[in-house]
């Protein structure tokens, strides 16, 4: 074979690579199934509102707010955290005033609040001076409403860019982190070449180790019904992840569902379904996210995850004209709540008849 010859070769070969990594990241993927637009309402006044976590021994839900979202506009002074509470058929926002950390832009949220206590939600926080930790608060139940008393931060060398947390008891967590190729061109070449870098970290107050690798952007991160089960969102491999725990919390594959490109974070709700957002356009995403005007379209699906090969069914799908880039869908009182960290308000809409 001539050298020219070689040189075409290699010329398709990379089209065909870059080709098919755009069609993963979504550039090809059209918008469908919009959302009902005579059934929609805003719960507004909550800026980035990335992550949310339903607490059922207190009927609400809790919310991340104030994730940085785009590097041309300035930071929050401080991210906050929330709850949404449910009196008399409304909403009330609680809004709960921090003392610690002063750094604060939170990201993904995990509660514990099972027992008689301490109840704790834990907090993945992006510091202003790019160190990352994570923050554990003690839930207080009051009057007014639950409020949050800071306990401690747990810190590791290998939070490199934590993305989503699930506790695993009062003490300790498992936290998503995206890759282990750093913070810049490493995960930028990570996401892109699909080096498969993304690992699930330990942690508490006295240790942190891997405990699962070779992941394609893990985000969201939560526990199954069985408690012995994780489940983890690979946003740029596409797959849900479900592992299972071992007795020194290392987790042993057990599963893996291809369900869509640019999985964000999981929910479950009160029949046993599974639920994710989605990122319908990786590329779109990144630019949404240079400019938050541009539009970014989501998708949500839902998930029976009881037979071998699950059903999954995506029951919307946004163009991002209306809540770009949404990071949350989480079901709840026949609604589903949806956030975005980029708006300044949680969107509702109805949950979705049966097929």
């Amino acid at each position: 074979m001539t050298k020219g010859k070689i040189f075409i070769l290699i010329g398709i070969l990379v089209l065909l690579f870059i080709g098919k990594r755009l069609s993963e990241l979504g550039a090809f993927y059209p918008s469908k199934l919009p959302f009902p637009s005579d059934s929609l309402a805003f719960i507004t006044g909550i800026p980035g509102p990335e992550d949310m976590e339903l607490d059922s021994l207190r009927g609400g839900i809790w919310y991340s707010s104030g994730l940085h979202c785009s590097p041309n506009s300035p930071p929050p002074s401080s991210g906050s955290l929330g709850f949404l509470s449910f009196e008399s058929g409304g909403v009330t926002v609680h809004s709960i005033a921090l003392r610690k950390p002063l750094d604060f832009n939170p990201h993904g949220i995990g509660l514990w609040a099972e027992g008689e206590g301490p109840h704790r939600l834990f907090v993945v926080n992006h510091r202003s001076d790019a160190s990352q930790s994570i923050e554990v608060y003690t839930i207080k139940d009051e009057a007014q409403g639950p409020g949050l008393v800071h306990e401690q931060t747990l810190r590791s060398k290998a939070l490199i860019w934590p993305n989503d947390v699930v506790a695993i008891s009062p003490n300790a967590a498992l936290v998503s982190v995206v890759s282990k190729y750093g913070k810049g061109w490493g995960k930028q070449m990570d996401a892109f070449l699909g080096l498969h870098g993304g690992f699930i970290l330990y942690v508490d107050s006295t240790q942190s180790y891997t405990v699962a690798g070779g992941l394609a952007f893990p985000n969201g991160i939560l526990r199954g019904k069985n408690e012995n089960e994780i489940y983890v969102a690979e946003t740029i491999g596409g797959n849900i992840q479900c592992f299972q725990r071992q007795e020194d919390e290392r987790l042993k594959p057990i599963d893996k569902q291809f369900v869509h490109y640019g999985l964000d974070n999981l929910a479950w709700d009160g029949q046993g379904y599974l639920w994710a957002a989605a990122q319908s356009n990786m590329l779109a995403l990144a630019a949404h996210i240079q400019n938050p005007k541009k539009p970014s379209p989501s998708a949500i699906f839902k998930m029976d995850t009881q037979k071998k090969a699950w059903n999954i069914q995506m029951v919307y799908q946004d163009p991002g004209t209306l809540h770009a880039g949404i990071s949350v869908a989480l079901p709840y009182r026949g609604k589903l709540f949806l956030g975005a960290f980029c708006k300044t308000e949680i969107l509702t809409l109805p949950y979705p008849a049966q097929p």
